[in-house]
């Protein structure tokens, strides 16, 4: 958070004298996560905050802004082991504080292209999981629920619950780029489409190798296993927004 300030007075600073202006932004946020064996399917998301676009010259602008912005992604799984069936279901939920710093090259008039790195800072990410294994004698469900900027993953079968550490947490700090479009109208309003790449993981650890998955009666198949263990997960999004200059 520290250094999102810094970064923020050094904008400032180096728009101090420039003939620059204020606006607010608002839009969909199309995220996808992804780890290192699958991805997990698109899900929407929103946006909100604010920008300043600071004129370098006639072609180019710097524009830093500050948004907050909700997403979550869905993934659907299934595999049979030993004419034993797992399907899964899960959802990951993320909330983040983003400063992009962009440079917009003007094309044509109104129209002008945006690039540039981007720090994201996460305040939450949640993992949701439930799957069911279908055998010829049983039919049982788990449910477990991995807070990541809590270390800890809840596991539930029937009446049976156990809440267990494991050893990978949330890397609040992350890089990530961006490029888009942007067009501008006469009356101040403006359209934005862009996408931004994750570049590094917001979790930790890609292990969770100290986890204790038998408690309390709570038998947790290796098939969930690997679902608190590939954890090296990255953020893509698809974003589209409409704002103001004031």
């Amino acid at each position: 958070m520290k250094k999102i300030i810094t970064i923020l007075c050094f904008v400032t600073t180096l728009a101090n004298g420039q003939e620059f202006k204020f606006g607010a932004k608002a839009g969909l946020n199309l995220v996808t996560i992804a780890n290192k064996d699958r991805d997990i399917k698109m899900g929407a998301g929103f946006l909100v905050g604010g920008l300043v676009t600071i004129p370098l010259n006639e072609k180019w602008n710097l524009q830093p802004e500050l948004y907050f912005g909700q997403g979550k992604s869905e993934n659907t799984n299934s595999v049979s082991i030993d004419d034993v069936n797992f399907s899964s279901t899960q959802e990951v939920k993320i909330s983040n504080l983003s400063l992009p710093v962009l440079f917009q090259y003007i094309v044509y008039k109104n129209l002008s292209v945006q690039v540039g790195p981007q720090l994201d800072y996460f305040l939450s990410a949640n993992s949701y999981q439930t799957t069911v294994i279908t055998d010829p004698t049983e039919q049982v469900s788990y449910y477990s629920d991995t807070a990541m900027d809590a270390s800890t993953t809840t596991f539930v079968s029937g009446n049976n619950q156990e809440t267990v550490a494991h050893d990978y947490e949330l890397n609040d700090l992350n890089l990530s780029g961006t490029i888009g479009l942007q067009y501008l109208f006469n009356k101040g309003f403006f359209v934005d489409a862009r996408y931004n790449i994750g570049l590094t993981s917001f979790s930790k650890n890609a292990d969770a190798n100290n986890a204790v998955y038998n408690a309390n009666g709570v038998s947790v198949p290796e098939v969930l296993k690997t679902s608190v263990k590939n954890v090296e997960l990255k953020a893509s999004a698809i974003q589209l927004s409409i704002g103001y200059y004031f």
